[in-house]
């Protein structure tokens, strides 16, 4: 919580969703998205957003408490305090300029370096896979770092870094597929383990009183900053695919990226903590044991997973039998040129940014498990609609309605993790529901790969795969969690989350 291709579906940039993200949270610097997994246009703080030199702190300090991070405002004073917030918004800020020039053309990289499409296919998801399984080692690499801090901050330039290695390997012409596979597994390692320990460590961080209008303020910026890399990035990949410098430009947009990246790592590294939240967040498994809250935490997150993990990793497994082939389908089969594909991954992001006005307003007042409904039933027929994708503006609304569609599901997916999963079984739970959908994505991948490897790779056989991944998607209806559709929506709040741009 987590999280692509050329769909809206799977990233256009190979990215999946991932999970961890807390109410008016963004996840575009611990993890996810920077998708809009959140901003005001101004790009900068307000004094109504951050407290000025002669605001008092006592009432934020006195109503955040602890656990929002209240408690902490008085020993970090409003320097202190003015410090941390302008820090974690140059980290999201940079978090989305890494999406927005490297991670959002995953999937054209891929066809640049010559992967095949079931290349691509295992590029989009055994990485993927892979990062969720080290995921798993997050709560005890907590623990053992015994810092939030330090934990993001190395998975943090670990991402990075795997960034670099790929740009030089690229410049050098020597990215083939086993290093980038490898390197790939590196990255999306690093940036889900720094995902749910990020928004933990924010509920700590931002006082309560000020919390949504800060993230929101944060969101705004980022989303900012992505709505400019993404066309800056496809408008240079264009320009030199005319001049013969294609993989140049790849080569230097991945270096951006990862420099972006390692700013963000150094922001991140500016910012407060406490060992009592590492304490409360990451307990040793003998306090733990003896906590019967904890306890109690432990049995609402199995329970969560119980409920959920069956439609998450059904809808995972459907939409990945069709989403990792979208961008070797626009850019080799359509033969759609950089431009055309970057327009149709902004698309995608913007009608996410505009469904997130309104998702937080539908949950209030039908509940949550509504909104996932809606985002479900939008996203059914969304691959199979590429049967008509001779017309480009058809495939434009498509995008659109795309992001939308993906923008319900997303928030709906965080909000019942951020409900009902609390406490010390948060970071557990999300980095198992994490690890079973990138199973379910590899297994999704297979069956498209197969179709592919056995139909051969002409069109036809991609529309059949369009066409099987919407069935599917139906199909997953059976394990719906209906149960959430009898609850009510008191208690959902405003989105606030950066989230990247998908297409389905």
């Amino acid at each position: 919580m987590n999280l692509s291709n050329a769909s809206c579906e799977a990233n256009l940039s190979t990215t999946p969703p991932q999970l961890g993200l807390v109410p008016g949270k963004s996840g575009d610097s611990g993890g996810p998205v920077a998708g809009p997994r959140a901003t005001g246009p101004q790009g900068e703080l307000t004094p109504a957003v951050l407290p000025r030199a002669d605001e008092s702190l006592e009432g934020v300090g006195e109503s955040g408490g602890q656990a929002a991070g209240g408690a902490d405002v008085f020993r970090r004073g409003k320097q202190g305090l003015r410090r941390d917030l302008w820090s974690s918004t140059g980290d999201g800020a940079a978090y989305s300029g890494m999406v927005g020039l490297g991670e959002a053309y995953f999937g054209a990289f891929f066809l640049a370096i010559g992967a095949s499409d079931i290349q691509i296919g295992v590029l989009s998801t055994v990485p993927y896979l892979l990062g969720s399984l080290y995921q798993l080692l997050t709560p005890w690499g907590v623990r053992r770092f015994y810092s939030f801090r330090r934990w993001v901050v190395f998975n943090a330039a670990l991402q990075a870094t795997a960034l670099l290695v790929i740009s030089l390997l690229t410049f050098a012409t020597q990215a083939e597929f086993w290093k980038v596979l490898v390197l790939l597994s590196l990255y999306w390692s690093g940036g889900l383990a720094t995902s749910p320990v990020w928004n933990t460590w924010m509920e700590f961080l931002v006082p309560r009183p000020i919390r949504k209008q800060y993230l929101a303020a944060r969101m705004s910026t980022s989303q900012v900053v992505m709505l400019v890399a993404m066309p800056a990035a496809g408008l240079a990949i264009q320009a030199s695919s005319r001049s013969g410098y294609e993989l140049i430009c790849f080569g230097a947009l991945i270096l951006l990226a990862a420099g972006c990246r390692y700013f963000s790592a150094a922001m991140l590294g500016r910012k407060t903590e406490h060992q009592s939240w590492v304490r409360a967040a990451a307990p040793h498994p003998v306090e733990a044991a003896r906590s019967a809250s904890a306890e109690s935490g432990r049995q609402r997150a199995r329970e969560v997973a119980g409920l959920t993990i069956p439609f998450f990793a059904a809808m995972q497994f459907a939409i990945y039998i069709s989403s990792p082939y979208f961008a070797p389908f626009m850019l080799r089969n359509m033969e759609l040129n950089y431009l055309h594909y970057m327009f149709l991954i902004v698309l995608s992001y913007v009608g996410r940014v505009l469904m997130l006005q309104w998702t937080g307003a539908i949950a209030r007042r039908y509940g949550t498990g509504w909104v996932l409904m809606l985002g479900s039933l939008g996203m059914i027929p969304l691959a199979g609609l590429w049967y008509f994708h001779q017309s480009f503006l058809f495939l434009c609304f498509l995008q659109l309605g795309a992001g939308a569609a993906w923008g319900c599901y997303e928030y709906a997916v965080m909000m019942l993790l951020v409900e009902k999963v609390t406490g010390p079984g948060r970071l557990s739970v999300l980095s198992w529901i994490n690890s079973c959908n990138g199973l379910a994505m590899v297994l999704g991948m297979i069956v498209g790969g197969a179709l592919l490897r056995g139909l051969g790779e002409g069109d036809s056989t991609f529309i059949c795969i369009f066409l099987l991944s919407s069935l599917f998607r139906v199909l997953s209806l059976a394990v719906f969690p209906y149960r959430l559709l009898r609850e009510g929506g008191a208690g959902a709040v405003t989105p606030t989350l950066v989230q990247r741009a998908r297409i389905d």
